[in-house]
């Protein structure tokens, strides 16, 4: 199946970044970076690790602020409106600085107008990753068990309209089979409740699934 490019970028609320006095040197007070997805999350791991870095070259607290919900709409929203003087951050996911517009009917900003690019950060390696309850050993064996088994194969992600969750949709329509989709408010209760058995495998972050493996609960089969 066709890769689908995975990135982060930790963008400033507006295009421009007013002056400051000369003697005022940036950064005068602490900094806000906003995740518009749960703890855990790919995006917040990321954050707070520029957030440690930040502090310790400016000596400034970083705050991370979580505002999960509507694909990240929410905390993009929430930059978006903020004071353009460069104490707000997001670190903005390719679901929100580019998928969600043509998911979601109102965003509530606009990703090229209302952000302007700082630095790119990392990328998220999305997995396919199943239960060990079931006998799934490849990604063969997954469209075999589906088609052998319409309707009862589902797939848990971090939300609807996810690149997770579009990931999970480009396996069912280039294949043919059906599987349902069980969205979850982050990777990390996907995660589990794939480890518990309750959903029979699950498109996740690579740094979701990984930790997990020596449990013997879950295997990885492919990478997006």
């Amino acid at each position: 199946m066709p890769t689908i490019p995975r990135a982060a970028l930790v963008a400033l609320a507006c295009l421009l970044v007013p002056a400051v006095a000369a003697a005022q040197t940036y950064p005068a007070k602490p900094i806000t970076i906003v995740i518009g997805y749960t703890p855990g999350a790919v995006s917040d791991l990321a954050a707070r690790t520029i957030g440690e870095g930040l502090h310790q070259a400016w000596g400034q607290p970083v705050i991370v602020d979580n505002r999960p919900g509507s694909g990240g709409n929410i905390g993009a929203a929430f930059v978006a409106r903020a004071a353009p003087d460069g104490y707000t951050l997001m670190v903005g996911t390719d679901a929100t600085m580019a998928s969600n517009v043509h998911l979601y009917k109102h965003v509530g900003f606009d990703p090229v107008r209302d952000f302007a690019p700082v630095a790119y950060a990392g990328a998220n390696i999305i997995c396919l990753a199943v239960s060990t309850q079931l006998p799934l050993r490849s990604v063969a064996d997954v469209i075999a068990y589906a088609k052998q088994n319409p309707g009862k194969l589902a797939y848990g992600t971090s939300g609807a309209g996810s690149p997770h969750h579009l990931a999970g949709e480009l396996l069912r329509q280039k294949t043919g089979i059906e599987i349902v989709h069980v969205p979850y408010r982050g990777g990390a209760p996907a995660a589990n409740d794939l480890l518990g058995g309750h959903i029979g495998m699950a498109f996740l972050s690579l740094s979701s699934a990984v930790p997990h493996l020596p449990t013997g609960k879950l295997k990885i089969l492919a990478l997006v």
